[in-house]
């Protein structure tokens, strides 16, 4: 008889014990490339010898056999957590983050916690206090960030699964530049009432790193609810609600460029060519470069982060990343009235997008504009043959969080040597379940 990991083809050790343990020895051999940074063994293995008992007796958890890892801005209960941050380089978690402590209920193991950027507030991860996170499939890359440990984790075969947060890309950047699924649910769709300080709290959501789509599904029917702790928290996204998918009625359109960012062409090509491939199985997509109206800035709604920054953070800004020390600077002086105004264009680009809706049922675009770029540098110094600023590679996602959409980012297969280059879908707010269903059934064409 095989055991439950086995019947869920997650593993071929014969025991949750075994399976940890090849998973922390695995962590082990991958240390060069710096995704995981830190461990607690005998928690992990207490955990995988219940799982064991329970499966003896016959006892089973809808996510009994899987394992996973946990971004370092959020909390295991008696773990490191650091946020990325000397300033919190001796903190021992009291509790769990609210999704950690759902998934283990449901029986995943957690492994390890994995490296994000500072305060999770760039666009790679390295920092002071962990160095550098390397890319899965080069060593001189980046992996992107502020989750480039999960994916790095995920893509090298570390756990089966990664959670970790979104709040402008940090999930579906990552995922593009790795080659793996980054899924960002609807706002609020997975409670996280309790956790550090955090500059984007308006907008930070839980989500899935993995390796497939279909294990996406599971994690979120399991780990969608409601929490009132948590005003975010939205009520209305359990798996009955769900309509029954059906390709043929799908209406699509595809903004390669959100209105003119700049594009690598390897890039550009390889996404055009998937959406052709999804064409010629049948989907209805239209393009249309134009359709928001207008050209949206990268991150238009940065002041709110640089005054969180300069809120929570001004009086330990001096042992901070110099990155995080200009955008303290920058949020001092935010006036009031500017906060008010960008409140006010939250609003307006969250209603921008879902006039889209009013007409498509998904959106396609890139999720990045380049493959991955040198560790040395914060950012691509050129895209699309001309000079990129500081934030030109995230242009293609922070808008999806304003609006509070699910957006997910499916790898996209190749046959060449590139590294890798994914395809960003969206759908409307609270469609995260046909989002799930849809993008199954285009990752298994593209």
């Amino acid at each position: 008889m095989q055991s439950l990991s086995q019947e869920n083809g997650q593993s071929c050790c014969g025991t949750m014990v075994e399976k940890v343990i090849y998973e922390l020895e695995r962590i082990k051999r991958d240390a060069r490339f710096n995704s995981v940074i830190y461990v607690d063994q005998s928690v992990s293995l207490e955990l995988a010898r219940e799982a064991d008992s329970r499966n003896a007796r016959g006892e089973i958890r809808p996510l009994d056999g899987l394992t996973f890892t946990v971004k370092d801005n959020l909390w295991i209960k008696g773990w490191k957590s650091t946020f990325g941050s000397i300033l919190y380089k001796d903190f021992i978690a009291e509790e769990s983050s609210w999704i950690v402590d759902r998934l283990i209920q449901s029986g995943a193991i957690p492994i390890g916690i994995t490296a994000c950027s500072e305060l999770a507030c760039m666009g790679v991860t390295n920092t002071p206090l962990h160095g550098i996170t390397a890319h899965p499939a080069d060593l001189s890359k980046t992996p992107g960030g502020s989750s480039g440990g999960a994916v790095t984790a995920v893509a090298r075969n570390i756990g089966d699964f990664a959670v970790a947060t979104d709040a402008g890309g940090s999930i579906r950047r990552p995922a593009g530049l790795c080659g793996v699924v980054g899924f960002k649910p609807t706002l609020g769709a997975i409670p996280n009432p309790r956790g550090f300080k955090d500059p984007n709290f308006l907008l930070n959501t839980i989500g899935f790193i993995t390796r497939e789509v279909h294990l996406v599904k599971r994690l979120f029917e399991h780990s969608v609810s409601v929490c009132c702790d948590d005003p975010l928290s939205v009520p209305i996204l359990s798996a009955d609600i769900r309509k029954k998918f059906n390709p043929g009625c799908v209406r699509a359109v595809y903004i390669p460029t959100l209105g003119g960012f700049k594009v690598d062409q390897h890039v550009s090509k390889n996404v055009s060519a998937a959406v052709d491939l999804l064409r010629g199985h049948g989907l209805d997509i239209v393009e249309n470069d134009n359709l928001l109206g207008r050209k949206v800035e990268p991150y238009e709604l940065l002041s709110l982060q640089n005054a969180a920054l300069a809120a929570f953070y001004s009086q330990h800004s001096e042992i901070l990343h110099p990155n995080l020390q200009e955008q303290i600077e920058l949020g001092k002086s935010v006036t009031p009235e500017q906060i008010f105004l960008s409140l006010l264009k939250f609003q307006a680009l969250s209603a921008m997008v879902d006039r889209v809706f009013d007409q498509y049922d998904f959106l396609f675009t890139l999720s990045n504009p380049v493959t991955a770029w040198e560790h040395a540098d914060l950012s691509p110094r050129y895209i699309g043959g001309e000079l990129a600023s500081l934030r030109d590679h995230a242009a293609f996602t922070p808008l999806f969080n304003y609006a509070g959409c699910p957006a997910i980012n499916i790898p996209l297969k190749r046959s060449d040597k590139m590294l890798s280059v994914g395809i960003q879908v969206i759908a409307r707010k609270y469609r995260d379940w046909e989002l799930l269903d849809f993008a199954e059934h285009i990752s298994e064409i593209i």
